[in-house]
């Protein structure tokens, strides 16, 4: 899935507290991560599940990359002009909650790490 759409399919989910979505998209974050060869961890803090992905057969002595973020966003408020949870492109821009905080940054940290780990020897 390329960043844009993975992105699409981020926006889609209700990913903010009281809705019921962040479990959804932590389990699809670290499904996908896993079908990409990384090694997966849900770690549960304070009632947030935490997703922690790595490259298999890391060394212990090798160089780290650590790619850093959030996948919740705050509830949607009243004065969105369209659908928070339709992600669509206007004028090149994409649109929908949590699009540049921090979806779509998330969306290409994680194809970025899956690329990564396919050039890392295990």
């Amino acid at each position: 899935m390329n960043t844009l759409e993975l992105s699409q399919r981020l926006i889609k989910m209700h990913r903010y507290d009281g809705s019921g979505g962040k479990k959804e998209a932590a389990d699809f974050i670290a499904s996908y991560l896993e079908k990409g060869g990384m090694h997966v961890e849900k770690i549960l803090s304070n009632g947030v599940v935490n997703v922690v992905a790595s490259t298999k057969g890391r060394k212990e002595n090798s160089r780290k990359i650590i790619l850093n973020g959030h996948y919740d966003t705050v509830p949607p408020s009243d004065q969105w002009s369209v659908d928070p949870f339709n992600p669509d492109v206007k004028n090149g821009e994409l649109w929908g909650l949590g699009s540049c905080d921090m979806t779509a940054n998330l969306a290409a940290m994680m194809n970025a790490a899956i690329a990564v780990s396919k050039l890392t020897p295990n």
